[in-house]
């Protein structure tokens, strides 16, 4: 039969088997750790949710409207009764210096208005306002209730008058304004004086060639300046028994500076250890004093064998031809009368104002060359 006799093609049966790549190790492929659960709500619940969101931005919203409501209701309140209260108006004002500044001049820098209550000054900006003029040093405010002011400055005061060739600057000749000449204080911040003090009248010149810079009220950044400075200071000190003053100091090179003293000698410096130099300098005249002669000039720039010169004729005689430095014309203080500006009166308010302290003697003033 043919069933019996017929073969089954095996081969076509036979499952295609074909070539696949195995994974490396470490390759597999992983199972995702979580599936992505995606939610969805309903029209009501998305009702709900906008509505609980406008709540809460309404809310915040009245929140603030209340509190600007609540801040301005507050500053219309305390500018009517309080700032605005005519009992805390600026009624007395006190103005104290040590320099030569009228107290108009005071109270036009502090820039305190008409009326102004003293709680509304601002006393840091009364006092930025002060420091700013050159010629003023320090300020310090006070304020008393209900009505008083308290201004005290202090001032800078000059121990030399400033020489230069650039910019040009010359110290004042004999009877004329001090206006358009500077002075120095004691930190080397230069100043234009508003009227010549009877201090400054015999006040030693200090002569640099050349300034970067020259800003009245900024310290000068230069170094022979705050050496001469300094040896104003020390000879002041160490020389005073001898009677020996600085006239006049001059730089005419980077690394030294000359002094010339009422002795009529000229006196070179190195710009450091003027203590040891100064102290030379006093061996140096009392050996020439001990002969009766007087020292031409000296070269202290030298540790050892110290050159130095003699004028000719004695002591006393060089010391009656010593030049005689210029007398400007002393403005001598005098009495202000304490009028009341018309910019700081209240309408119909009491007032009282004070004279300021006017600086008569040398005393009052502090100078480095009486510092010890």
């Amino acid at each position: 039969m043919y069933w019996l006799s017929h073969r089954p093609n095996r081969k076509r049966a036979r499952r295609k088997v074909e070539n696949r790549r195995l994974p490396k190790k470490g390759r597999e492929q992983k199972t995702p750790l979580h599936i992505l659960d995606v939610q969805t709500f309903s029209t009501r619940e998305l009702q709900i949710r906008r509505a609980a969101q406008f709540r809460t931005i309404l809310l915040c919203t009245v929140l603030f409207l209340s509190f600007v409501a609540l801040v301005s209701t507050t500053r219309i309140l305390l500018n009517k009764y309080l700032f605005d209260s005519p009992e805390l108006t600026i009624t007395q004002l006190e103005v104290r210096s040590d320099g030569v500044l009228s107290t108009q001049e005071i109270i036009r820098l502090a820039q305190i208005g008409k009326g102004d209550s003293i709680l509304s000054v601002n006393l840091a900006q009364i006092r930025e306002n002060l420091t700013k003029h050159p010629q003023i040093k320090n300020v310090e405010i006070e304020r008393e209730f209900p009505g008083t002011l308290r201004i005290a400055v202090e001032e800078r005061f000059g121990i030399a008058w400033l020489s230069c060739d650039f910019p040009f600057v010359k110290p004042p000749p004999e009877r004329q304004s001090p206006a358009r000449y500077i002075l120095l204080d004691e930190e080397g911040i230069p100043f234009v004086s508003e009227s010549l003090m009877r201090e400054y009248t015999n006040l030693p010149v200090v002569h640099v060639p050349r300034l970067q810079e020259l800003v009245p009220g900024k310290r000068l950044d230069n170094k022979q300046i705050q050496v001469a400075l300094e040896l104003l200071y020390t000879s002041r000190r160490a020389l005073y028994d001898l009677n020996l003053e600085i006239l006049a100091i001059h730089a005419p090179n980077p690394y030294s500076i000359v002094a010339k003293y009422n002795n009529q000698s000229n006196v070179v410096f190195g710009l450091s250890d003027l203590q040891h130099q100064v102290a030379n300098l006093r061996a140096a005249t009392l050996h020439a004093q001990s002969m009766d002669k007087a020292i031409g000039s000296i070269n202290l720039l030298m540790t050892r064998n110290i050159p130095v010169t003699y004028n000719d004729g004695s002591a006393s005689a060089v010391a009656k031809r010593a030049p005689v430095l210029y007398q400007p014309k002393v403005v001598e203080p005098v009495s202000r009368p304490s009028t009341a500006p018309s910019a700081l009166l209240a309408e119909g308010a009491p007032t009282r104002f004070y004279n300021r302290r006017e600086s008569q003697n040398s005393d009052s003033i502090q100078s480095i060359l009486g510092k010890k």
